[in-house]
């Protein structure tokens, strides 16, 4: 066997051998690399979009409570408003058979 490596065709067949080895080890390495890549990549991606979704959880949260405190605002001065009227009624003389004229109707409806 090693006589014909000395011969012309042996070398020749031993260096095409030899190129092809290192060929398939830089493709092999260019794979292995290629796949780490890929899955940095793809572990950068996933952590960008866990911190958009966090923060747009966040950001729909505090929209949440600003309407949750809008709310009650308008509600507490809705109620101050029925408190209100109802004090009115109250301080009228009893003659009246209905403490309650048309004017107190109006402010009533635009409460609802």
């Amino acid at each position: 066997m090693l006589a014909f490596l000395g011969t012309a065709l042996g070398r020749t067949l031993a260096a095409v051998l030899v190129g092809l080895l290192l060929l398939a080890g830089a493709y092999v390495e260019g794979r292995r690399v290629g796949a780490a890549n890929v899955k940095t990549a793809v572990a950068l991606a996933v952590a960008a979009e866990r911190a958009h979704q966090a923060a747009a959880v966040a950001a729909a949260v505090e929209t949440a409570s600003q309407r949750a405190e809008a709310a009650e605002a308008a509600a507490e001065a809705l109620q101050q408003q029925v408190d209100d009227l109802s004090e009115d009624v109250r301080r009228r003389p009893p003659e009246q058979s209905c403490p309650i004229g048309a004017d107190d109707a109006k402010k009533l409806n635009a409460i609802r």
